[in-house]
């Protein structure tokens, strides 16, 4: 299995349990999907004993739906107020990679650049379809300014509905084997 780790946080964002494709060479898209997860507390977990109290009629399970990769990987959905908010992030965040793959992997920066602004076009073309979040833990790691990762519904490869895509830049993530 494959994990993969936010290039400047440090954090978990994705795995390779999940469907992935490259929509280019700098962008790597990953179908999510939703699942339904209660939030209810066990009551034996704190030395309680439902069979020994009365049921509390009527109460309903607490179950929320939630996007699979955002549970899995402690994803939170973040915002911009507009596309120039997100234009000023962008900009920075690919400033920021650009320079560290000039001291890393600078072969790679040709396809990366090309295909950011492919798709950083089309995201700013449809702003409103989209949705970002970004790792809880978040200023836990070296970096506080970790990926914004973007999520759009839609339906691909036989979906039957829209589902949740998650798009990553792969050069901002460190693969990892376990």
């Amino acid at each position: 299995m494959k994990i993969f780790k936010d290039l400047f946080s440090g954090d978990e964002v994705c795995s390779d349990i999940h469907p992935i494709k490259m929509v280019n060479p700098a962008v790597m898209c990953v179908r999510g999907k939703l699942q339904m997860v209660s939030n209810e507390i066990d009551d034996a977990l704190i030395g309680g004993n439902k069979s020994a109290e009365d049921a509390d009629e009527g109460s309903a399970d607490n179950a929320v739906s939630v996007i699979n990769i955002a549970n899995a990987h402690q994803l939170t959905e973040t915002g911009f107020k507009n596309k120039k908010e997100y234009m000023g992030y962008i900009k920075d965040y690919m400033k920021r990679l650009t320079t560290k793959l000039e001291g890393e992997k600078a072969g790679d920066i040709g396809d990366f650049k090309k295909g950011a602004q492919e798709f950083v076009k089309s995201v700013v073309d449809s702003f409103n379809d989209w949705q970002f979040f970004m790792s809880e833990k978040y200023g836990e790691g070296e970096d506080g300014e970790g990926m914004i990762i973007l999520v759009k519904y839609e339906k691909k490869d036989g979906d039957e509905e829209e589902m949740p895509y998650f798009y990553y830049f792969k050069h901002g993530l460190i693969e990892e084997k376990v």
